[in-house]
């Protein structure tokens, strides 16, 4: 866990936008937008977080890897995340999932 620790804050604002912008199963949208809101020198370590997220089964592809989306079926481990990890009120993302 200690090599992933400096990617937990990535990873938790990743996912954070994502369920804001309710980015679950069919309601996909293109890597290119899930990242658009990072700087540049992070969106590529962005895109390799998305990529073990879906080897992890957070998140899954669509459209030739062009797009992606969160797992629905993992709603728990997500939240239990997010909870842990985020900056977000517990509230908020109460309100979210």
């Amino acid at each position: 866990m200690s090599s992933e620790n400096p990617d937990i804050k990535s990873k938790a604002a990743l996912i954070e936008g994502m369920v804001r912008r309710r980015q679950w199963r069919m309601s996909y949208k293109t890597i290119e937008h899930t990242v658009s809101k990072l700087p540049n020198r992070e969106k590529q370590k962005a895109k390799e977080i998305l990529d073990r997220m879906v080897k992890q089964g957070w998140a899954e592809y669509h459209k030739n890897q062009e797009c992606i989306s969160l797992n629905s079926s993992k709603k728990k481990d997500i939240k239990k995340f997010l909870k842990d990890n985020s900056d977000m009120q517990d509230w908020m993302i109460d309100q979210l999932f």
